[in-house]
């Protein structure tokens, strides 16, 4: 008889043992948190099922996810119901893949695309580096000799290249033109063509810069300069100068835009502040913009005229009316100063004629702190007469000769007008509206 009882003892503590096994948890009277099921990562590459471990295919690999967005992966029976990016199936062996059978298989249980050799991204559609795309799928790429010489294309499908009109040779490094690097089209005794901002000299048939015309020229002959170009579309500033490319004048090497990016950056807004350029008409041909370029400053005498001396640009046959802005964010001047002076510039090399208006915003000023105009005059226009760069102006400081904090007023630039001057060219335009 104990005998007998020991036994059933021994039966209900198995009992009891595995109905544990089948608790439930994470109910909301249950203060047990449940762990989530671990999936063991298949060996790397071979996927099976029991009683046939091996894949002759040999071109997976599942990871599993202890994981689910789903469904909780606490209990092992929880079904596969995990959806992936383009999930197609299933198969006619029960399979589910991404997109097709091509590009990856689908793991139901964490929902990730398992890519196939060749492919990767989280719907397997990209190739992963030393393959290519044909036809939606990937093969691997093959290699062409010394990787075409920089002067040519690779055709990865074959492993040839497909030389540039200035090169030829099984590895394109043999110029075709030897007359000059920049010549892009020729005989055998001549050059007939340059690259992009270079023209033929027919007495040496080599390539010279169109920047002996102007540094924004963008083609040209031997007489003149024919089209111009904003320097800043070239992107020496965002990812650097070409070899074909010729330093950056001075102006244009310190010239500001309203917003930063990095060096290297691919934002297209890097090319958002980049101006309309023109050839300067006829009329111009005697006198380059740089050369009649000034920069005038008001009241040096205490009146309303003007003294104007020559100002350093690199602007000659091209240019346009300006885009106009404060040379400073912030000015600051004390109060017995009696003035400060705010100088406006234009860009375009100075082209044409145009005009401007400026208003003056009381932050913590007022009328009694700060004029719009000095005593000698009460205009609130700006002229820029052709030629003229930069403008320099005051504004008249009252001191009320008491002792207080700093205050604060703000300039703002109206929209450029144009007087009528009979050139046939762009409008001005504001810049940043620095105050």
């Amino acid at each position: 008889m104990p005998s007998v009882l020991v036994v059933l003892l021994l039966l209900l503590l198995l009992l009891l043992l595995s109905a544990g096994a089948f608790r439930v948890i994470n109910s909301s009277t249950d203060s047990v948190i449940g762990t989530h099921a671990v999936f063991e990562p298949y060996e790397a590459g071979y996927v099976g099922y029991y009683g046939d471990p091996s894949n002759p295919s040999a071109e997976r690999l599942n990871e599993g996810s202890p994981y689910s967005p789903d469904t909780p992966r606490i209990f092992f029976s929880a079904p596969l119901q995990q959806s992936c990016p383009g999930m197609l199936g299933p198969g006619h062996n029960g399979e589910f893949y991404c997109f097709s059978r091509e590009y990856g298989n689908c793991d139901r249980r964490s929902g990730l695309c398992v890519c196939n050799q060749g492919y990767t991204g989280l719907d397997c559609t990209a190739c992963q580096p030393g393959y290519f795309k044909r036809g939606g799928l990937c093969f691997a790429k093959k290699s062409c000799p010394n990787d075409c010489s920089r002067g040519g294309e690779c055709d990865y499908a074959t492993g040839t290249c497909t030389c540039a009109p200035t090169r030829r040779g099984v590895d394109c490094s043999q110029k075709f033109c030897a007359f000059d690097e920049k010549c892009v089209s020729c005989t055998s005794t001549v050059c007939l063509q340059c690259v992009e901002k270079f023209y033929v000299d027919p007495t040496t048939q080599t390539c010279v810069s169109c920047a002996r015309y102007d540094p924004r020229c963008l083609s040209c002959n031997s007489h003149m300069c024919l089209t111009c170009a904003d320097l800043q579309l070239n992107s020496v500033r965002r990812s650097g100068a070409r070899r074909i490319d010729q330093p950056l004048p001075e102006d244009e090497r310190l010239r500001e835009f309203s917003q930063k990016f990095v060096y290297g950056s691919q934002d297209p807004r890097v090319f958002d502040e980049a101006e309309s350029f023109t050839l300067a008409p006829a009329a111009y041909s005697s006198l380059p913009l740089n050369e009649s370029s000034v920069g005038c400053t008001q009241g040096g005498n205490a009146d309303a005229g003007w003294t104007c001396s020559s100002f350093a640009e690199s602007h000659r046959v091209c240019g346009h009316r300006g885009v106009f802005s404060f040379v400073s964010p912030l000015y600051a001047i004390a109060e017995a100063a009696g003035s400060i002076t705010v100088t406006v510039q234009r860009s375009g090399g100075g082209l044409g004629r145009a005009a401007l208006l400026y208003d003056l915003e009381h932050v913590t000023t007022t009328p009694g702190d700060v004029s719009p105009s000095m005593f000698y005059t009460s205009s609130q226009r700006l002229d820029f007469f052709p030629g003229v760069v930069s403008l320099a102006f005051k504004l008249q400081i009252h001191d009320d000769h008491v002792l207080g904090s700093s205050k604060t007023f703000r300039l703002r630039l109206r929209e450029p007008f144009v007087p009528s001057d009979l050139l046939s060219v762009a409008p001005a335009t504001l810049g940043n509206q620095w105050r």
